[in-house]
Parts: structure tokens; sequence; C-alpha cells
């Protein structure tokens, strides 16, 4: 029998960011996201379980934006989603591919970046784990859009 991992993380929106100065004409842009949930996870299954979600921007006027994420309950170079003490690695990545790190621009991670109205991908990956116990595992992320 195998046992299954339920692992979902959530994008929290905490609201806009303006850099430089503050004016009070500033239109502002916002940002929504839907989570990632990477549903059941087969500890014994010898490959990485994937999933996807997305962040729609909305900047009025065409305004360029960036998109920088927390590391959550980890690092930059592996987060971790937790239940009770226990914990199960994943990471997030800006493209298909798995190869760059969706972060803060610091380190070997990357930002977002568009302008107007836009919809980015997130892709989201758990890598094999057979040592994983079952639980319905989460993390935090928070998502700040800075114009």
């Amino acid at each position: 029998m195998r046992t299954l991992i339920t692992a979902k993380i959530v994008l929290t929106y905490l609201g806009p960011v303006v850099l430089g100065s503050l004016v009070s004409s500033a239109a502002a842009c916002t940002v929504s996201a839907t989570p990632l949930a990477f549903g059941p996870i087969d500890p014994l299954a010898d490959q990485p379980t994937d999933s996807v979600g997305s962040l729609t921007v909305e900047c009025p006027e065409s305004r360029a934006y960036t998109l920088s994420v927390t590391p959550g309950k980890g690092t930059y170079s592996q987060r971790l989603m937790s239940v009770g003490e226990l914990t199960l690695a994943y990471n997030l990545y800006i493209d298909q591919e798995h190869l760059f790190i969706f972060g803060d621009g610091t380190g070997d991670t990357r930002v977002l970046t568009g302008e107007g109205v836009s919809t980015e991908g997130v892709y989201g990956r758990v890598p094999a784990q057979p040592r994983a116990y079952p639980g319905h595992y989460t993390d935090d992320i928070v998502v700040t859009v800075a114009y």
C-alpha cells in the first residue's frame, strides 16, 4: 500500500508596495494569486511532483512592475512546507523547465517583470522524498509588486 501526502502552497498577497517617493496621485497596482496545489504526493515514486499557479497583476497606464516573493519557511534554495514539525522540501520557479528560482532577485533567484495587465505563471516542484510522512503540508509565500 502506498502512502499519499497532500501538499499545498498558499501565495499570500500583502498589498501594493510603492518604491521611491510616495506620490498622492500615483495609481496602485494590484496582484491576485491562484494557489499552487500539489495534490497527493506518492513518497514511493522516484519522480518529482509539479504544479502550476499564477499571479495576475493589474497596473494602470501600462505601468512597469516587478514581482518578488519571500522564501517562506525555508530558504530560496530549499523552501519548506510543513505540518506540525514535519517538513517537505519544494521550490518555486518562473519557468516551466524549473531552471530559475522565483525569489527577490538576490543570489541565484529571479523576479518577474512586466507592465500593465498580465498573468504570470508560477511553477512549483516537490522533488522525490521517499522518507516523507503523510500530512497536509503548507507554506505561506508573500508576493510583493513594486512599480
